[in-house]
């Protein structure tokens, strides 16, 4: 038998061979040749994963997103995604919000494998519902567990769409 193949929860965008194809994602893993330390970083967070919807987060709005973001920023960037579709499940027993701070930790610890210690360029979080909660508590976590964070120009989370859920308070400005 061959052994499983190892996948990983941040994702990179790969563009299609023409500017109308929507391209697709790649497992994103430490040293991979297609992050670009010279570029920006955009990473794009999900929300709840509610089972009564049944979409593909990932394949669907996020991809579209990650090829708009690419054919934008002619310059280059890297495109990433963070995949938390099982652990996004369940909101109304509090599976999914009791998912955050661990997978604001691993989602941290992944941006830290990827970036090399040269990189230098902007990052920008883009959070989506349950997923800007994601972002804040990563961004928290960076700042104060990941020295190189400082040497990032610039940091910018973006909020769409954020969760009223008891306990969960964000002000949108």
């Amino acid at each position: 038998t061959t052994p499983p193949t190892p996948t990983s929860q941040l994702k990179i965008y790969v563009p299609g061979p023409t500017p109308v194809d929507t391209g697709s994602w790649g497992d994103l893993f430490p040293c991979d040749s297609r992050f670009q330390p010279n570029f920006g970083t955009a990473v794009i967070v999900h929300g709840w994963n509610p089972p009564i919807i049944g979409g593909d987060q990932l394949n669907g709005w996020m991809l579209e997103t990650a090829k708009l973001i690419h054919q934008r920023i002619t310059v280059g960037v890297n495109v990433l995604a963070w995949e938390w579709m099982e652990e996004a499940r369940g909101l109304v027993d509090g599976r999914a919000p009791g998912n955050i701070d661990p997978q604001a930790r691993m989602l941290a610890a992944a941006l830290e494998s990827a970036f090399t210690e040269n990189y230098r360029g902007p990052l920008h979080l883009i959070g989506h519902s349950l997923g800007s909660q994601l972002i804040i508590v990563t961004a928290l976590t960076m700042a104060q567990h990941l020295p190189w964070v400082d040497l990032i120009p610039q940091t910018q989370l973006t909020l769409l769409d954020t969760p009223d859920l008891p306990g969960i308070c964000i002000v949108n400005t």
